[in-house]
């Protein structure tokens, strides 16, 4: 190419460097050629191709770049100011008012004051903050409210519900999540945890002690051996929900999946597949937390989940989806993630019939 001009939009989520650098001296033989740049915020990366962008527009706005060749503009609030002041909203806005209206701005940032995940997307596309790779998801203030009732499964026999199993590597903490219709509220969502260690990981883990609490109250399963034994988790699975309608099971898509999956299947179950990625995972992360700020996923304060509550951070790519994450062994989400993809099935489930006093019509 040989560019007299070129105008590139959302620099945050380009990741091709090679292909940039070679667009970005296509124009070196044409005597004024124009390269323009246009952005929100992204996520911090040293490497990535948006972030080494402003912090060079950053260095020639400071004066710590000679470069008079190249025009910064930027529209950014501050780092760490408050979400619902207008005069920020302005500030990192110029345009308020015309595409973007002010009550609108102000509905999405009282949204974002509900969680640390939609504070971070808010600071990124509407405050132009750039942000870190992961955020904290749901503080625990919110997270207690979300309670609602002691879920007793002895209370649901009959009921129609689904499973989301997260089946760790064959030394590590598996999870099962029952999702079942709240009694008291249409609404609303209820949830059991149930989880699975190998007895060997028990001895060797940090966690030995909480494992070993969660075990005596009948939340874990101990597993004989040094491995996880799947024969048993489905075993387990089958005693457990007996009396129950089950509607499906979702498990990850990975390796270690599939052993489980093929034996609940020759159960009966009905099992499918969720992969483990952000397009997969973003919009289950959404409606979790759509569920747990309106006070609707009722888990009666289950340890287990409080947990991976406490723990999980979330990763975010470039179209705003998140997945959960963590900072080391040690720190386990396996309880949340069976949650989600019990989500995952629960939304799949088909509307329950209505009954009518209205004949169809037949056209002829």
């Amino acid at each position: 190419l040989n560019l007299s001009a070129l105008v590139l939009d959302e620099l945050h989520a380009w990741q091709d460097v090679e292909f940039f650098d070679a667009l970005r001296f296509a124009g070196i033989a044409r005597r004024q050629p124009l390269f323009v740049s246009i952005s929100t915020a992204g996520v911090r990366d040293e490497a990535g191709i948006g972030w080494r962008e402003y912090q060079y527009a950053r260095g020639v706005v400071s004066g710590d770049v000679d470069d008079d060749a190249t025009l910064p503009v930027i529209y950014e609030a501050p780092e760490g100011a408050p979400l619902a002041d207008p005069a920020v909203w302005r500030a990192c806005n110029p345009s308020l008012g015309v595409t973007i209206q002010e009550a609108e701005f102000a509905e999405a940032a009282a949204a974002a004051a509900t969680s640390p995940a939609s504070e971070a997307a808010f600071r990124r596309y509407r405050l132009n903050e750039w942000t870190a790779q992961t955020t904290r998801w749901i503080d625990r203030l919110t997270w207690d409210a979300s309670a609602g009732h002691a879920v007793d499964l002895a209370d649901a026999r009959g009921a129609r519900g689904v499973l989301g199993i997260d089946i760790a590597s064959t030394r590590d903490l598996s999870a099962a999540a029952l999702l079942l219709p709240c009694s008291s509220d249409p609404d609303a969502v209820d949830v059991l945890v149930k989880a699975w260690l190998p007895e060997a990981a028990l001895r060797e883990s940090r966690n030995a002690a909480l494992y070993q609490g969660w075990a005596a109250e009948g939340r874990l399963v101990v597993l004989p051996g040094p491995v996880t034994d799947y024969a048993r988790i489905a075993e387990d699975i089958r005693t457990w929900v007996s009396g129950l309608v089950v509607g499906g099971v979702t498990l990850d898509a990975l390796f270690q999946g599939l052993a489980l999956a093929q034996l609940l299947a020759d159960d009966g179950f009905d099992v499918s597949p969720c992969r483990m990625g952000f397009v997969s995972l973003g919009p289950l992360v959404r409606e979790a937390e759509r569920l747990i700020v309106a006070g609707k996923l009722h888990h009666g304060g289950d340890p287990l989940l409080g947990w991976a509550i406490d723990t999980v951070e979330m990763a975010t790519d470039a179209a705003g989806n998140c997945k959960p994450t963590r900072q080391s062994r040690d720190r386990k989400i396996d309880p949340l993630m069976a949650l989600l993809l019990g989500l995952d099935r629960w939304l799949r489930q088909p509307a329950p019939a209505v009954e009518s006093d209205y004949v169809p019509l037949r056209l002829l």
